[in-house]
């Protein structure tokens, strides 16, 4: 979906049920602060993009 417009993505392990989504280094998602909504999580990644 992203095509040539992401570079990486890349997972790293975490602690407690973490889940976050950056793009950057900027925050677009935070389990412990939002919803899951994938289709959100996504919209939120292509405006970064």
């Amino acid at each position: 979906q992203f095509g040539r417009r992401l570079d990486t993505v890349a997972l790293r392990t975490g602690d407690s049920g973490v889940f976050r989504v950056a793009v950057d280094g900027e925050g677009v998602f935070d389990k412990a602060e939002d919803e899951y909504d994938v289709d959100a999580i996504v919209e939120r990644v292509q405006a970064h993009v």
